[in-house]
């Protein structure tokens, strides 16, 4: 659909009527939590009283039932999780830069001096430049 569909439309005007289905399923599910009855759970309360060794993923999971805010910060997380892009992973790199920037961090804490040979500074910006 997105094919035939992004002649028509340009990116920009795709993103936002993306942008505006992933606010709507936000505010579907959201409103869901408002509309239904919840259902009934233990007190987490109870459930320690009842047995203090209790899992602390089975008080958890019972703090999150027994508020509605809490139940509704898991739904903005999961449709988070659902909607969000990816991020970009650094690339990986073949410079000697690690071992450059470990031996100028273990030489200012143990004060001992830079080795010959070593620059006595990092240039923050280095592994943005292509060489």
């Amino acid at each position: 659909m997105e094919n035939s569909a992004s002649s028509d439309v340009s990116q920009g005007e795709l993103k936002i009527l993306r942008t505006v289905a992933n606010v709507r399923g936000l505010l579907r599910a959201s409103m869901l939590t408002h509309t239904t009855e919840p259902d009934p759970h233990v007190h987490p309360c109870t459930l320690h009283a009842n047995n203090p060794y209790t899992p602390t993923s089975t008080l958890a999971q019972a703090i999150v039932h027994s508020s509605a805010l809490l139940t509704e910060l898991v739904i903005i997380r999961e449709w988070l999780h659902e909607t969000a892009p990816q991020p970009q992973r650094p690339e990986a790199t073949t410079r000697y830069w690690k071992f450059t920037k470990h031996n100028v961090m273990q030489a200012l804490r143990t004060g001992s001096g830079i080795r010959e040979g070593l620059v006595k500074e990092l240039d923050p910006d280095e592994v943005m430049v292509d060489h």
